[in-house]
Parts: C-alpha cells; structure tokens; sequence
C-alpha cells in the first residue's frame, strides 16, 4: 500500500485558483462517530452452536454493527450512506477505524496492516460434501463515497478448515471507486466440510482513519448453486428514500408553511432493485404524523408487471398535502413497501423516511462520508439559504468531522452575511454579524453536530448566508454529505474573490431560525439527570448510561402505560418484543430525580 505520509495527506479538491494554490480539500474520515456510540455495548444474542445453510445477510435489517446472530465480530460499519448505488440497501464497510469507531492506529501516520475483519457464525455443513454445490457469494466495491485504497491494499475470503487453520480462498487488490461486482466461491475441498465451517472478509490498508475503503453486500452461502448462480430472486430497496421538500432536507416549519407549495417537491421516490427475473411486484406507502401516529396519507398498491430482471426502478409518488396545523413543528414518517413473490429476503421490502419540519434547514442527510476544508490563512466558506418570511437567525448546529487532525485548537469567525457579491470581489459584502475567536468542537452524540449560538439573534430576510472565515492554514474540516448536493448554495473566497465550490456534497451546517432549539438528529433529556441512551432509534436493544445511584428505569408507551422495567442497567436492556414506534425512557436515581427521552423503535 503506499504509505499515507503525513496524518494530513489530503485528497485534493478538483481544481486550483489562478492565483496560487489555494483551494477547496476534502478529507478521509479519521472517526466514525456513530460507530463510537453504538459499537462499545454490541448485543451478542441468541449465539447458536452453528447456524445452518441457506445463510443470508444483505445487511438491510442491521443498524451500524452487523447481526449478532450470523456475524461474530463488529469491527466493520453497517451503514447506508457511504457505497455508491449498492444491490439493496444497507452495507457493511471496511477501513482503518475499529470496533470503536476510531482509529486502529492514533500514533503512526503510517501504519498499515490487518484491518476491519467480518466473521462468520460457526456454520454446520456436518453432513454436506462436494455433492452439494455448496457456493458463497457476495458483492463488493471500492471506496464507492470514501477514501480509495491503493494498488497494495486488499480484501480477502477465507475459510476455517477442521483442522483449525485459516485458508485464503479469494483476494482483490485496491482500485479507485467502481460499481459494486458479484464474486461467488466454491466450498469444495472436503477440509471444511465440518460442523464448525465459518468464513471471513479481511482488509488490509491503512490503519489511521477512514481510509483504504471496501464495501460488502449480499453475502448468500447456500447449496445446489453453480458458478453462474448470479440471479437473486429478490426484490428489495436500493437508496433511501427522496426527501418531501425539493431543496432541503429539512427545514423550519414557519418557512413551509409560509409558503408550502414553494418548497414541497412535486413527487417523493425510492429507488428499487430487481436483482432476478422479470416479475410483478406491488409497491406503496404510508404517511403518519409520527408524534400521534395519524395518518396522513395511505396510498393503495400498484403493481409493475413486469419489473424487468437484473434493473432498477424508481417508484415516484405525486406530493400530497401537509396539513398546516398551529404547531411550531412537525415530523411525519413515510415508510415504503414492497410485495413480491416468492420473497427471498423480506427484511428489504421495507423502508422509512422521516420528514422533519423544525427549527433549523438541512442540505444534509445527517451523516459525514468525509470532511472539507480550505488551507489557506483568511480563507471563507458561505452557505446560502432563502426565507420565505423574515426571521431571526439564533445560531448555527455544524459537524465539524476529526479527518485527517483534529482542529480543536485552531481558529475561525463565524459569519453571517446578507450578500457576498457571488462570482465578484468582497468589497460589495453586506456583513450582518461576526463572532470572533471560535473554535471547532466534537461531541460523543449521534449526528455530531455542536450548537453555535450567536450572541445576538439578528434578523434575515429574503437570502442569507452563515459560514466562516478561518484565521489558520490547517483545515477545519466540515462535515461533507456525499449523497446529496445543493446547487449554487456553497461558496468559498480563498484570494478575493467568491466562487463556487465545485466539490460534490452538501455542508453539514444548520442554521437555527426562531423558536426554541431542536435538537437536528436527537430528542434532548427534559430535566437535569444526565441520562445516555443509545442505539436511538432502535431495533433489539438499547444501552442506558447515567453517573447516578439508579433506582428504577421504566419504558412506557405514547398512553403511558409502562411496557417494561427494570433496577439494572449494567447489560443491554431488550427491546425487540416491543412494536415499532414512539416511547418514552424514565430513569429514576435515589435522589427522586428523574430523567426522560423519547425512544423510537424501528425495525
């Protein structure tokens, strides 16, 4: 692998300023802040001896770690944001950060070696021999949104023989970004045709951060196959769903309700892969307002007949109204379905989109695929933004990500202006408010993001623009989602002038407008116990976390009927039994004091 020379070795933006070499960078990841919060109490449930044939796991019913029941290990990141155009939704990922979310190596810029590893259940094949035409498959990609890895890096299979050695039995070596391949393996050689077979992915890169990056998915290991077994007969979901709004991802109520028919998209879609034959296939979904569960809309099944073998469709449904209620927010849950038959794999017939309306706007999906930054003394970044009514500007949520080093200690003013004179030179600038001296911060919470409040509100109207200028050479290193990008919204002065960036993603910058403060990614704690839970939302279990002396937790309904309790939090408390939807978590400590969050359940 060539050796990343520096911590700071950066993967350079797309172009140069005639005036020197000033320019837009976007950075490999050093963390994954989502897997820090979750990997650390990963549920191991339910382990069998051995599972048995057909397994599957196209990682579409997991959540940042990989099943308990068909993988042992967790050191890769299941996710479904950082491959490009993967078979169905969800992957599980391989770079340099461990179980941990950061780092295999925090010391030495040049570290490389044995990465991420996925490790397969004991699997019984006891009683199978060559007969069987037993055959594993599965695909995978290069980078796809991340960081490369290089001519030396690899991905290996192996396989665990009954005398208790490993054998490689297939390897590739790193490329730049291609789509995602299929490979199928034969399990032949009668050495591991035991009770306890397993198999193994490993990569082998650079251990310094999010960087020298795999994609796997649709692992399927099943008998009676052939080596042009390749047709899956399965339907399932591709991408995330489309946002509701035609430009934002999420924005303030009182700006969509000032005037909806502006910023609602005439039709919302979800991307569908058809990984067979030609079949007919039903779709649909259901619009609730998630804080009372009605429904909003419920659109009846409609078929694609045939919805062609080996293709994907997009499935486009009109708007429909959003009922402008007196609130100061809203959030409403779509979920999508698929019927086909026979399903293979039900898990990805189902997908959920939250539309959130609160207090802030959103370009971005929540989640960082790398950082951006400029490396110049003076350089500045403007995020434009439109208002439909005037309203005053309280502060910014941002998601400065710790790619390539972390910046904690550099400097910058933050800013915000009315008009930047764009594509002309400053001196037509309309500054509105600077504050000076801040620095970036990191936080140990889902989504990341840290609140900037300016410390006088001021008042916008029309357009505005908040960013900053740096007064330091290093990067500071914004957040960048990959999977969404704004049109003539990003702009960057590195000599004088303002341009446009031509970097590919949306910054992960929230400006808060009016109100009360929302929280973009998670419902705060009400009183002033320090209470953590995570995963949230949730699937099978969830972790509490709290410095007090614990007297009794409690889960109940949005009735309030308590539907479980306990005294202890020392282990995952289980979840699974419970039906999807909204909770409330009570933690009670010694002192009468107690402490409340919302729970989403999903599945």
């Amino acid at each position: 692998m060539m050796k990343h020379t520096h911590w700071a070795l950066f993967i350079l933006a797309f172009f140069c300023l005639e005036q020197g070499m000033a320019q837009e960078v976007i950075t490999p990841l050093a963390s994954n802040p989502l897997q820090a919060q979750y990997n650390a109490n990963f549920r191991i449930a339910n382990r069998l001896d051995t599972i048995n044939l057909p397994f599957v796991d196209d990682f579409s019913g997991s959540q940042v770690t990989p099943s308990a029941t068909r993988w042992t290990d967790r050191f890769v990141y299941v996710n479904t944001d950082m491959a490009e155009a993967p078979p169905t939704l969800g992957v599980a990922t391989f770079d340099g950060l461990n179980q941990f979310g950061v780092a295999y190596d925090i010391f030495s810029p040049t570290a490389s070696g044995v990465a991420d590893r996925l490790t397969s259940q004991a699997i019984n094949l006891g009683a199978d021999d060559a007969a069987d035409s037993i055959y594993l498959s599965f695909f995978w990609q290069p980078a796809g949104l991340c960081d490369p890895p290089e001519a030396t890096d690899s991905l290996t299979l192996e396989f665990f023989g009954r005398d208790g050695d490993w054998y490689s039995v297939w390897r590739v070596t790193g490329t730049s970004n291609r789509p995602f391949r299929q490979q199928l393996v034969r399990v032949g050689d009668s050495l591991f045709f035991h009770q306890g077979f397993r198999f193994r992915f490993t990569s082998y890169g650079n251990l310094t951060g999010n960087v020298d990056v795999w994609h796997l998915d649709y692992v399927r290991l099943a008998r009676n196959r052939t080596s042009v077994d390749t047709a899956i007969t399965d339907v399932g979901f591709k991408l995330r769903p489309s946002s509701l709004l035609n430009v934002y991802q999420e924005m303030p109520f009182k700006q969509f309700k000032a005037d909806s028919a502006r910023y609602k998209a005439l039709n919302h879609t979800v991307l569908a892969r058809n990984l067979g034959a030609d079949r007919n296939v039903a779709y649909k979904f259901t619009t609730r307002n998630f804080l009372n569960g009605d429904v909003v809309v419920d659109a009846a099944f409609q078929n694609i007949s045939p919805f062609s073998g080996s293709s994907d469709v997009t499935f486009s449904f009109p708007s429909f109204p959003i009922n402008i209620s007196n609130s100061d927010s809203l959030t409403l849950q779509t979920t999508y379905l698929l019927q086909n038959s026979p399903d293979f794999l039900a898990r990805n017939d189902t997908v959920r989109r939250f539309q959130r309306f609160w207090n802030h706007y959103a370009f971005d999906d929540g989640t960082a695929e790398t950082g951006y930054g400029l490396n110049i003394i003076g350089g500045s970044i403007a995020y434009k933004f439109y208002v439909t009514t005037p309203d005053t500007l309280r502060g910014m949520w941002m998601y400065f990500t710790q790619a390539a080093e972390n910046a904690s200690l550099e400097l910058f003013n933050l800013k915000v202006w009315s008009f930047i004179g764009e594509n002309q030179f400053t001196g037509s600038e309309s500054l509105l408010r600077q504050q000076e001296l801040l620095r970036p911060r990191y936080a140990d919470s889902i989504g990341q993001f840290m609140y900037y409040a300016l410390d006088t509100p001021v008042v916008v109207r029309d357009s505005f623009y908040v960013g900053w200028q740096q007064l330091t050479p290093r990067l500071l290193n914004i957040g960048l989602d990959r999977n969404n990008n704004p049109q003539g919204v990003k702009w960057f002065n590195t000599q004088g002038q303002w341009n446009p960036s031509l970097i590919t993603g949306a910054w992960m910058i929230r400006p808060v407008l009016g109100g009360p403060l929302v929280y973009p990614t998670a419902l705060p704690t009400i009183t002033n116990l320090r209470m953590q839970l995570y995963p949230n939302p949730a699937s099978d279990f969830i972790i509490l976390r709290c410095e007090c002396a614990v007297k009794q937790w409690n889960i109940k309904d949005m009735t309030g009927r308590v539907v479980a309790s306990g005294s202890q939090i020392d282990s995952p408390i289980l979840v699974g039994d419970l039906p999807i939807g909204m909770y409330v978590v009570e933690l009670h400590d010694q002192r009468q004091l107690v402490s409340r969050q919302k729970l989403i359940l999903s599945r």
